[in-house]
């Protein structure tokens, strides 16, 4: 799929004018459930798309790693038990209303997460990013490199019983080369009784901490409980 748009700019009425900017363009050409072997599959994209998480760090609510836009392009590879997503393009977002183009903004983002299954209950994965910035000098090269990784037991039993833990580790070295190190750890678990359903979780991150682009600077440690029934909710922190 391809688009392209540009908007008029009437300079003799200040209503009706526009920022002066280039043609916004968007290109994406995906290919899905591309068979590998009779059990592996191939999901690809190239072109303005997302970046990516694999599968065992998309099931957080305390900690989200969220995701980017970027123009360049990913695969990903997927079995019963595992999952595989490795992807690298320049960071942007698109704008523009109703046919929005991408407009590159600052920094190239890489990634290679995995993810698999032990048993029926357990995933586990692990997912490395790292974020160039390109609209630097050849001297000035700040960079962030960061890692997670997390394991989910979730079972399908009438009590709905989960639990996560996530390890965060980040390095982000700065135009005059100087490099700070960060870590953070989530604790996350719910579960059923009768009617109330249960969430509950601690966290403990230092300050510069990243995921690829996303800086989490939410507050440092805490605690938290929270039970629902029936529309009525209860919460502690």
């Amino acid at each position: 799929q391809a688009q392209t748009s540009q908007q008029a700019d009437n300079k003799n009425q200040d209503s009706l004018r526009f920022e002066q900017d280039d043609q916004d363009t968007s290109v994406t050409l995906i290919n899905n459930n591309l068979y590998l072997t009779p059990a592996i599959v191939a999901d690809s994209a190239l072109g303005d798309i997302s970046s990516e998480l694999t599968d065992a760090l998309r099931r957080g609510s305390r900690v989200s790693l969220g995701l980017d836009t970027v123009r360049g392009v990913r695969t990903q590879i997927r079995g019963k038990n595992f999952d595989l997503r490795l992807g690298t393009g320049d960071l942007g977002e698109l704008s523009g209303s109703p046919y929005s183009g991408y407009r590159q903004t600052d920094g190239r983002l890489s990634w290679i997460g995995a993810s698999h299954r032990l048993g029926d209950d357990f995933v586990f994965g692990v997912q490395v990013d790292q974020l160039d910035s390109f609209n630097k000098t050849v001297n000035a090269n700040p960079k962030i490199s960061s890692a997670a990784l997390a394991l989910n037991y979730d079972s399908d039993d009438e009590h709905n019983k989960k639990l996560r833990i996530t390890v965060l580790n980040s390095q982000h070295t700065d135009e005059v080369k100087q490099t700070t190190q960060a870590q953070g750890a989530y604790l996350e678990g719910g579960f059923q009784l009768g009617r109330y359903s249960h969430e509950f979780g601690a966290y403990k991150a230092e300050p510069e901490l990243y995921f690829g682009g996303n800086h989490l600077s939410s507050d440092q440690q805490g605690a938290y409980w929270s039970f629902n029934r029936e529309g009525s909710r209860f919460t502690y922190s």
